[in-house]
């Protein structure tokens, strides 16, 4: 099995998500290993297909969210032994709902997808607004893929894409990006006029302006 996520929550339970298939909990203390997978005749059963982000509930203790590939988010209650299927409005994840990072506080669930940015959902998990790129606006999220979203303690995410990092301010929903000249993108009238050059006869060359300290 190739793993794809892991997690420890508070009780000591190991979670690991696979690539494959299913969801593996281990319990040092009672059940060594636990196996979850998909059950075609049963509807209460983790969805199909791989598994990614996992994060354990600090706001409803017990709880574990499990984020699939393609099938959006599973709650799972471990007093039911169920999972709870909940999906987001899909618009361009490549594979119809996926979720690779979650993150949480008091009153929001966040879902790091794979193609429609970051999603926000609220208490009942319904959707309230999606965070976006948008090619026109420098203070959109730098990528629709989010890989990574971590919470700090002054009300911010930090969330990890293919393109690079960004910083939501949960309080004000403003968001900003961390520029990286290794990720950092370009004008399209830019890259077009480049592409023109190289294609032709003519000699070309890159000057970068660097500002100098005024210490």
């Amino acid at each position: 099995i190739s793993m794809t996520q892991f997690m420890i929550d508070q009780s000591g339970i190991f979670w690991f998500g696979s690539r494959e298939s299913g969801l593996v909990k281990y319990d040092p203390v009672n059940k060594p290993f636990q196996f979850f997978t998909n059950d075609a005749e049963n509807p209460n059963s983790l969805s199909k297909g791989a598994t990614f982000g996992i994060l354990a509930s600090k706001v409803r203790p017990g709880i574990t969210y499990v984020g699939t590939r393609g099938s959006g988010v599973n709650i799972y209650d471990p007093t039911k032994q169920t999972f709870e299927k909940v999906t987001f409005k899909v618009v361009d994840d490549m594979f119809g709902g996926s979720v690779r990072s979650i993150a949480e506080d008091d009153g929001s669930l966040w879902l790091g997808t794979w193609g429609d940015g970051l999603v926000e959902l609220d208490k009942n998990y319904k959707e309230i607004r999606k965070y976006k790129y948008d090619s026109t606006n420098a203070n959109s999220i730098s990528n629709n893929q989010v890989r990574v979203i971590k919470p700090d303690n002054q009300g911010q995410l930090w969330i990890g894409t293919n393109s690079g990092l960004n910083i939501l301010n949960t309080k004000t929903n403003t968001l900003k990006r961390v520029v990286s000249k290794q990720i950092r993108r370009y004008p399209d009238q830019l890259v077009d006029e480049m592409e023109k050059l190289i294609s032709s006869d003519q000699k070309i060359g890159v000057i970068e302006k660097v500002t100098e300290s005024q210490d």
